[in-house]
This record gives C-alpha cells, structure tokens and sequence, in this order.
C-alpha cells in the first residue's frame, strides 16, 4: 500500500481514525509490509505484498468460501496463468465454457458509462476478486481500490500484481469481509462498484448501509447481479459453486434489492445488460449452454431462434425489452444493471 491510504482508513473495530503506519519494506513504489495500528483500540492490521489485512474476524460462510476457493484451485489449476490473467474476462471462459454466454466486459463497460463519474473520481471495487475490473478502471483513469475476502492468486488480491506489474497502473488492494464494518471512513467514496458480488455477502443489508456510509454525499453505486423471478424457488444459484466449493451464491429478487436499496437510503435506476443481446445471438445460432436449462430459458431460446434473425423484429424486440426490463425482471428473474445515489440531499432539505 501506498502512505496516501491511511488518509482514507478507518479501524474497522472501533471505527477510530488515528492511526500508527510502520514500514517494514518498502520497494520505492509502495509498502510491501508493514502494520497499521489504531490507537483507540490496539487493533493490529498487517501489511503483505502490498495488500493490506483488515480481517480480524470471520464469518462462518466467509471462511467456508476461503477454504473453497483453496479446493477449487486445486482442481481447475490446469489453463490458470498470468496470460490467463491478463486475459480475463474473455479467458473466463477457457476455465468455466458457460461463461462464453456472458459478456462481461460490455457489461462492465456499460456499467462505468451509466455511473457517469469524472476521470480521476475515487472508486470502491467490492469484491474485486482478480481485479481486471480494478486494473480496467485504473487505465480509464480512475483511482480505484480492490477490497476482497481473499488473497488467493487467480481468485483474489494477489492476482492483482500480475496486472499492476503488465499495465503499470498501481491500485490499492485491502484484505476485508464486506458483511462487517468496512475499513474506510465515510464519505471516501465518488463510486462503489460491485459486479457480481454483493451476493456473496453473509449480511447484505449490513454490505448495503456500509456502502452508503463511505459514499460521498452524491456518490454512485453501480450494481450488476443475476436475480429470481416470482416464481423462482431457489434461495441459491451455481450449485456447483454452493455444493462442491462452499462459495456464497445467495440469489434475490429484484423487489428485494429494491426493497434494500430503498431501506438504506438509496434512489435507483434499473438497466438490462449487453450480455442479454449475446445470449440472444448464441441462441438463433441454435447454441446451448452446458447446463440444463429450466423451461423459461428453453422457451425464450425456441422464440428467439424463430424472430431473432429478422433486423426488423430484433430491433422492435430490443425496444420492448429495454422498456420493460424492471417487469420482467421482476416476473422472470433477469441480470440487472443498478445505478443508485443516497438520499441524503433530499433529507437535508427537510430538515
């Protein structure tokens, strides 16, 4: 980490902002160990490779995910290097083959563009992960920070020297659990950004009220996740994931984050995302994804295969969507693209 960090940190126990950095070794362009210290307290949060440890406790799931991600590796370690690294996300998809039907790139792309923040505007990456998103938003010329719950190369923090060293781009990386206090103070934040992540969090609600304590008064959060529809039973998705690997893959509906969102503070916008259009195009293609697909799926897949060639209907079929996307994500379960603001100038004005 870098010295101008602490200005931002807060200890995560006592939520004290005084606090002692000692440098153990530093490689003239950042700290690569060291300690932190809060006075209050006597909080002591190390310093490794860069990354600074702000985990002094765990949740149960958090620390199943932690041993997951160990077994997982050990299983797909074969295709996981730093030119896979380098490649992502488009490379996901030599590891996982369904990750082919989404695009995560446009998604991402498409996400910074609606958040709308000026060059240089201060970004939360929340569960990070690899961090492409991180190293991405750094070369658009934001300052940005990866916070994850692992450090676990090719699944976490550490990935992110393979990209700093390649782009020379150097962003922070901060070792937390986003279901507790977050180690920031508030009002750090122009933007939050958490793709694909927040549903990972053993407490969502507690992840949503932090996000909005260390939001600037009229900063963003970006938000892209899969929901359920109405009729959609399941309170998990990625079995696989769940079962085998023990990663948090809780699934909620859209009223439910609306109802979240709006309980925190938040005012909200709802978008479809690009990868909506490529699964379309995969399924006129006449192209299946390796996992079974439950009916709804199958009878989008046979309608598209008949209409989706036609420029005329594609085009009609494109506006309607885009039109309706919050009914039907709401009946139908739908990925989601979430921009939301805090209130707080609202509330201001009444008192």
């Amino acid at each position: 980490m870098r010295t101008e960090l602490l200005d931002l940190l807060q200890c995560p126990n006592c939520s004290s902002g005084e606090l002692e950095l000692i440098q153990k070794e530093n490689n003239g362009s950042y700290i690569k160990n060291g300690e932190i210290t809060c006075f209050s307290c006597g909080l002591k949060m190390g310093i490794n490779g860069g990354i600074l440890n702000s985990v002094f406790r765990l949740n149960p799931e958090a620390q199943d995910e932690l041993e997951g991600h160990k077994i997982m590796l050990l299983r797909e370690r074969n295709g996981l290097t730093d030119e896979w690294l380098l490649g992502l996300p488009d490379s996901y998809s030599i590891i996982y083959p369904d990750r082919e039907w989404v695009d995560e790139l446009a998604d991402t792309q498409d996400l910074i563009k609606r958040i709308s923040l000026s060059s240089g505007a201060l970004i939360l990456d929340l569960g990070a992960g690899t961090c492409w998103a991180t190293n991405l938003l750094t070369q658009l010329g934001f300052r940005a920070i990866a916070l994850d719950i692992s450090t676990e190369k090719f699944v976490g923090l550490d990935s992110a020297e393979i990209f700093i060293n390649y782009y020379g781009n150097y962003f922070e990386r901060v070792l937390s659990d986003m279901g507790f206090e977050l180690p920031f103070k508030s009002n750090s934040f122009d933007g939050v950004f958490c793709r694909s992540s927040i549903h990972h969090s053993h407490n969502i609600k507690k992840t949503i009220a932090e996000i909005k304590r260390v939001l600037k008064p009229k900063g963003k959060l970006g938000i892209i996740e899969a929901s359920k529809g109405i009729f959609d039973k399941q309170k998990t998705f990625g079995q696989k994931e769940k079962c085998i690997y023990k990663i948090n893959e809780h699934i909620y509906s859209y009223i439910e984050y609306k109802g979240m969102l709006r309980e925190s503070g938040f005012e909200f916008t709802v978008y479809n995302v690009p990868s909506l259009w490529k699964k379309f195009d995969l399924f006129s293609q006449g192209k299946k994804p390796k996992i079974k697909l439950p009916l709804k799926h199958k009878i989008v897949s046979f309608a598209v295969r008949l209409f989706w060639k036609n420029s005329c209907i594609k085009r009609l079929i494109k506006k309607i969507i885009s039109n309706y996307y919050v009914l039907l994500a709401y009946l139908f379960g739908l990925q989601v693209i979430i921009i939301a603001h805090k209130r707080e100038d609202k509330i201001d004005k009444k008192t």
